[in-house]
């Protein structure tokens, strides 16, 4: 789940060594915000446009004269309507065909969720690390929306949202409705204030990061970024 966003160049920030690179402006604000949560500092969150574009701005964040700096690095991706391998193979497949880390002393990761790490013996800890993450649980199809939509299956609005769903299916059978996303905006419409984006809604603490829902990004983040 991408939203559209501005163009602006991508540049790595001075004194930073944390990179998290996410589909969109949508994704940005609601790890900004999670990333908050957890109490994870020095970390850049760069937006790739859209799931298609990573290999192109990805290109562009290793020629950056910054990227030297960075040594920690994370992939954010929805599986859409593919399967995790899918999407996390596309990613992958960005690493090798630019070359970046072929003759690097850290592998890439071999599954969706896993953290590459080379152990530094000098400076005695875990120098470089490399993840990807395939929303929404590294196994499903799906995007952000259905992991934010796991966490409130227990909200009494819940119930309102579904009701809606139903109504809109019924009164318009031939309509191409995305469910997911209405879903979360049916969501957010009952929530003050009222936004009309997923990561707005994690801004205004619409998401309760405390759910076991969100268990499995956060460990990765945690592990990634430590």
């Amino acid at each position: 789940m991408a939203e559209n966003s501005t163009k602006r160049p991508l540049k790595i920030n001075d004194g930073i060594d944390r990179l998290l690179l996410v589909e969109g402006k949508d994704e940005v604000n609601f790890f900004e915000k999670m990333l908050e949560y957890l109490d994870i500092k020095n970390t850049q969150i760069m937006d790739a446009g859209g799931s298609k574009k990573f290999k192109e701005k990805y290109k562009i964040i290793v020629k950056d004269p910054n990227f030297k700096n960075v040594t920690h690095f994370g992939f954010v991706r929805d599986a859409e309507e593919n399967s995790a391998k899918d999407a996390f193979n596309s990613i992958i497949d960005v690493f090798h065909s630019l070359e970046v880390f072929n003759n690097s002393l850290i592998r890439t990761p071999k599954t969706p969720g896993e953290i590459s790490k080379f152990f530094h013996p000098i400076s005695n800890q875990y120098k470089y690390k490399l993840g990807v993450f395939i929303m929404p649980d590294n196994q499903s199809p799906g995007m952000l929306e259905d992991l934010c939509l796991k966490s409130i299956e227990g909200n009494p609005l819940y119930a309102c949202v579904e009701q809606y769903i139903s109504c809109v299916k019924e009164t318009d059978p031939q309509g191409q409705l995305e469910e997911q996303k209405a879903r979360v905006q049916a969501y957010l419409a009952g929530k003050k204030p009222i936004v009309n984006s997923l990561g707005l809604g994690a801004q205004s603490g619409c998401w309760d990061f405390s759910h076991p829902a969100f268990q499995s990004i956060q460990t990765f983040l945690k592990d990634l970024f430590s």
